[in-house]
């Protein structure tokens, strides 16, 4: 093998993982471009949507300008009039001064005028007139292809049958009219009909805008004129195209599915856009999209040029750098001579060969370490045994030598009488190899004096409340070795302990057990010392825990609730054996609580499946906690509903009586409250959070319609009704029906007539 081959195979190793990612980078770029492209046709949606919005927002406001024509007292009058007279000339003068006004007041309207089905009745924003025969076709005319138009009769008949078959949307050729005493052509225009619906479908008259496609086209396509090829705008109640621009291929207009933007057709973008009332469908040029991909095309080309330069060069840079340090490894090896070198196949066969030389070098002394190691782990064991663990730097030590400091732990002396070292050596061997088996890594060992075998052995948190378990185990394995090689076994096992520093009391503990058991040599036997003795046991669910616990489970208090069992769980997590003595009587308090609720609530959720489970003695303090904390859950949720179910009831009793007694001229907020039980104050602010209005608005709107109600269905006079519906005088009855409605009783009754 020589040098100059590895370091070529390292250069040829990286470029090819460079290579690999320049690759995947190339296809990164392209999902770049196309979400650029994505991008720039995003925006040519949004601005076409909003030009979509500008349509609808003109529309609207055609609507609300009809609708306060027809609120005028001198528009209502003239187009019901079947024949016109001179004394009409000044409203007339008048309604056209007002059309001049909203003209002002507007600037997406060329021009708009109104008509009457029952006479000649003519009112534009720039003229009028009593005599629309003799104006049309001199100071207006419209064209229409196959459609005659050449008389007012005619043109007025056209409008109003193209409205009550629901065209409200008219195509005309061409319309000329005289606005600023010039005469005023556009082309190819829009006529909006409309008739406010205040007329309950009553085609008397119509307001007519005229809309200039032009201006409706520069509000929709892109600021950059020549990006859009075409554009057709589609009501969608009619299915008939409003407006064009360009040409709009045929295919295109008849197919119904939504067409994706990302498509193109012939060269061209479709971008189709739809709102309440229209369909909007344009072409973008795709040259102007790749005029604006320009830039980015020159940046990633850079990229990519850029990038197969990077990518030899860190090829060569990083394997010439690893092959200098697999270089300096193998000269530094034991046996690195060139001849050895050359016998290899590679570099790395020859550094695996010299590091298993040096395994198998370095083996007896690792176990000469580890042995040392383990002797000096004894000593120490048996020295914090003896004395404790006093002070800090003790406490550092034990953790660096042990790995961790035991939270929960007990000691255990082993006594085998003298019966022959041999026999004594395999029987602390099999009880080692039953130790491992048992609690792994979870004890340390130690020999001490002639025949004791001390044990410090970790407790997991289960196993804390007593040391039956680690004394079933040391009864199990002494009737095993006691079968097995014929000996006497005394064993003594301290109380648990949970702080290092007292950990030579525990042995003392064991070490006086265990002579205790030396006065009667020829038995074998376990004990323990009592935990009783030194345990304080003390119960965190108390008087008044149980008393704070209930009057948050009466309020509904879910996160509080969680707080208080985490406490408890805590605290059990903490001290585990005096959650085994005291885990019987937490769950019958805890549950009584839970009993004594639902008692006062719902009396039949006691025979839930909750109160007739029993005590399981083997549960655990998490699975305690979780059962008590779906039942703070279910009963949360039932209160809380509960307390809905409470406001509907009360929202529909208030509406029921004010329904009632809308009549009643004294009613009020006051009354009402006083009637259902409740304050003013609750009265008002439930009333108003719950319709939005108060209660003064409330009862002024059934009044009002029971008004109107009345207008419509009988003869009664103002002050019948007035008196009928509550508000006791005819003149109060007027002066809320002009504020509100709009209008007198009176031309209210007269619109129905």
């Amino acid at each position: 093998m020589k040098f100059k081959k590895i370091l070529g195979r390292y250069i040829i190793r990286y470029f090819i993982a460079f290579l690999i990612i320049y690759i995947s980078n190339i296809l990164i770029t392209n999902v770049a471009q196309n979400n650029i492209r994505n991008y720039i046709l995003e925006k040519i949606r949004a601005e076409n949507q909003e030009g979509l919005g500008a349509i609808e927002n003109m529309v609207s406001k055609m609507e609300l300008i009809d609708s306060m024509l027809l609120l005028d007292p001198e528009f209502s009058s003239l187009i019901f009039k079947k024949q016109l007279e001179r004394s009409d000339v000044l409203n007339l003068a008048a309604l056209n001064q007002k059309d001049k006004d909203i003209k002002n007041l507007v600037d997406f309207i060329p021009f708009f005028f109104s008509i009457s089905k029952n006479n000649e009745m003519f009112v534009s924003t720039d003229q009028c007139s009593m005599n629309f025969d003799w104006y049309y076709p001199r100071m207006l005319y419209a064209e229409k292809s196959g459609t005659d138009l050449s008389n007012s009769v005619l043109f007025k008949e056209y409008l109003f049958k193209q409205y009550t078959n629901g065209n409200f949307y008219i195509e005309l050729d061409k319309i000329s009219f005289v606005i600023n005493n010039k005469n005023k052509v556009i082309e190819h225009p829009v006529l909006y009909l409309e008739n406010s619906n205040l007329m309950r479908g009553l085609h008397i008259y119509l307001t007519c805008f005229v809309i200039d496609p032009n201006d409706i086209v520069e509000s929709i396509i892109s600021k950059d004129l020549n990006a859009t090829e075409f554009l057709t705008l589609i009501n969608k109640n009619s299915n008939e195209p409003l407006l064009s621009y360009g040409n709009t291929p045929e295919n295109i207009l008849s197919d119904t599915t939504p067409t994706p933007w990302n498509q193109s057709y012939n060269g061209t973008y479709i971008v189709r856009n739809e709102s309440n009332e229209y369909i909007l469908i344009s072409g973008l040029s795709a040259s102007y999209v790749e005029k604006q991909m320009q830039q980015v095309h020159f940046i990633l080309n850079i990229y990519l040029i850029g990038g197969i330069l990077l990518v030899l060069f860190l090829s060569f840079i990083l394997g010439f750098k690893n092959y200098k340090n697999i270089e300096n490894v193998m000269m530094v090896l034991p046996s690195a001579d060139l001849f050895k070198l050359k016998k290899e196949r590679n570099e790395f066969q020859y550094v695996r060969q010299n590091i298993e030389y040096l395994k198998q070098k370095d083996c007896d002394n690792l176990i000469k370490i580890n042995e040392l190691i383990t002797r000096n782990k004894g000593i120490l064991l048996e020295h914090f045994l003896l004395n404790g663990v006093s002070s800090p730097t003790e406490l550092q030590r034990f953790a660096h030598n042990f790995g961790r400091e035991p939270e929960f732990f007990c000691v255990a002396i082993v006594r085998i009488e003298e019966i022959g070292e041999q026999i004594s050596d395999l029987a602390i061997l099999s009880l080692l190899e039953m130790f491992e088996n048992e609690y792994n890594n979870t004890y340390f060992h130690t020999h001490s004096g002639i025949s004791d075998e001390l044990f410090l052995i970790e407790l997991a948190a289960n196993d804390v409340p007593n040391v039956e378990s680690v004394k079933k185990f040391f009864q199990d394995a002494i009737d095993e070795l006691i079968d097995q090689y014929d000996l006497v076994l005394h064993v003594a096992i301290s109380s648990i302990g949970t702080n290092l520093k007292n950990i030579n009391q525990c042995y003392e503990q064991a070490r006086q057990i265990v002579e205790l058991q030396n006065l009667d040599e020829n038995v074998s036997r376990v004990v323990s010392y009592s935990i009783e003795s030194n345990a304080s046991y003390q119960n965190p669910v108390n008087i008044e825990f149980i008393n704070r616990f209930y009057n948050l489970l009466k309020t509904g208090q879910l996160q509080e609730l969680y707080v208080m069992l985490s406490k408890i769980a805590n605290f059990y997590h903490r001290w585990p054996y005096q959650y085994e003595l005291q885990k019987e009587q937490v769950y019958f308090s805890l549950k009584n609580i839970f009993y004594s609720t639902w008692l006062q609530i719902d009396e039949q959720h006691i025979e839930s499946p909750f109160f007739k489970q029993i005590f399981y003695k083997d549960i655990s303090c998490d699975d305690l906690i979780e059962q008590f904390k779906k039942e703070c859950k279910e009963l949360t949720e039932f209160l809380n509903k509960k307390r809905k179910s409470k406001n509907i009831e009360l929202k529909e009793k208030i509406i029921e009586y004010i329904n009632c007694n809308y009549n009643d001229y004294n009613l009020s907020a006051y009354s009402a409250s006083k009637d259902m039980g409740i304050t003013e104050k609750y009265l008002y602010t439930f009333l108003k959070e719950q319709t939005g209005i108060t209660f003064a608005a409330y009862l002024m709107d059934v009044r009002l319609e029971h008004a109107k109600y009345l207008l419509r269905t009988t003869n009664y006079n103002n002050a019948q009704i007035a008196e009928l519906t509550g508000f006791g005088s005819e003149n109060t009855m007027y002066r809320n029906f002009k504020r509100y409605i709009g209008m007198t009783p009176k031309k209210y009754k007269e619109t129905f007539e």
